[in-house]
Formats: structure tokens, sequence, C-alpha cells
């Protein structure tokens, strides 16, 4: 007894699957170290390019380790980014992307970014969404942040993936299905972590749960 329409614009549906590519390398993840809290997580495909799972606050230190790891383990020193994925907005797993690409957009190539999120004005359903944390010297808001990630992904020219429940995008060697994300649980929660997208990752044969930030108290 219950209906569900989505509608979206410009963005591309239905999950995606990359050409096969050569494989030249081992597939690796690498945990990076962040200077106080929040998620980092980068994935060296067979063919060279890299997956990115959110990224952390985006201190200084967190981007240049970023920028040297994938430098240091890019074929030929550039990077290429298959995807990003931003799991939620809270601003210790996705902020780090704009200052990363407004700092050093131009050094690497970004192909797609994959997210589910609200809109930076639905304060209605997330009032946190406004949230400014004054530990912080600049603004931890989704209201500001999430227009200037759009922005930032259009300047890039990378494409934009919506996740949704029951996809499966094959990225390389790399295959995510897509187990959760917002649409099981906005009704639900106000929570901001209880939109996290929840992935199950295959690759080189053995299986990864990123369970992000999804809360367990639905």
């Amino acid at each position: 007894r219950e209906f569900r329409m989505v509608c979206e614009e410009g963005c591309h549906y239905f999950g995606y699957q990359d050409p096969d590519l050569p494989k030249k390398y081992s597939p690796q993840i690498t945990q990076l170290h962040l200077e106080d809290f929040g998620m980092s997580y980068v994935i060296r495909l067979s063919d060279g390019r890299f997956v990115i799972l959110d990224g952390g606050c985006g201190f200084e230190p967190d981007l240049e380790r970023l920028r040297g790891h994938l430098t240091t383990h890019a074929p030929n020193g550039h990077p290429i980014i298959a995807a990003w994925i931003l799991s939620h907005p809270h601003s210790d797993h996705y902020l780090a992307f704009n200052f990363f690409m407004e700092r050093y957009g131009e050094e690497v190539e970004l192909q797609k970014v994959l997210l589910n999120f609200p809109d930076h004005h639905d304060t209605a359903r997330y009032p946190k969404l406004d949230h400014r944390d004054s530990r912080f010297s600049y603004s931890t808001s989704g209201t500001d942040n999430i227009p200037r990630m759009y922005d930032n992904i259009r300047r890039s020219g990378a494409q934009t993936f919506m996740l949704h429940t029951g996809q499966t995008y094959r990225v390389g060697d790399a295959t995510f299905e897509i187990l959760a994300c917002i649409e099981d649980t906005v009704h639900l929660s106000q929570n901001i972590n209880a939109i996290s997208a929840i992935l199950r990752m295959t690759l080189g044969g053995q299986v990864t749960l990123w369970c992000t930030d999804g809360s367990m108290s639905l």
C-alpha cells in the first residue's frame, strides 16, 4: 500500500558498467589517516584507476595525504578517479571533496560521482543540515556545502549517478551493490546518519561491506 516515484534531472540512472580495461595492478584498499575524525578510503582498481569513498573533513594535511597517495600510486603520476562515492552529508565524510576539487581538481581526472543526498534546503526533514560546528573555522553546514559540492562536480565534468537501493555499479573490476540509502529511511528518521549509503563491494575475489555511518537505531 505504498507508492514511490523517483524523479531525477541531470543525472545518470539504473547503475553503471565500465568497459573492460587491461588489468595491470593488484587491487588495493587504503585507509588514509585523518587529522581528526571521519572516513577516507582509497581503492585502487586493477586498471590503475581509483575509487574514493568519502574523504573526511578536509583539513589541509588530509588533502595532502590524499593527493600524495593518488599521485604515488597512479600510473605515470596522473590520477584517474573512476568514481568518488559520497555516503552522506556529514562534514567528516564529504567536505574533503569540496576542498580537494577546488585545490587539486586540475591535477586529477574525475570520471563519476556516486551519491544520494537530500536537498540542501530540506531542513524541515533534516534540521541538522544547517548545523555549524564551532570547532571548525569554516562552515560545515549542508545548506552551504551541498550546493558547493554540486558546483564542483559540474566544473569537473564528471557524470553524476544517484544511488538507489538495489542498483549495481561495475566500476573497473569492482562491483558495488547498493544495499540501502536515503529512500529507505526518509520517512522514518531525521538522523542524517540514517540516510548513509550502505554498499557491498566485490573486488579481487573479496567482499567488503561498507556501512559508512548507517544507523543501527531503525
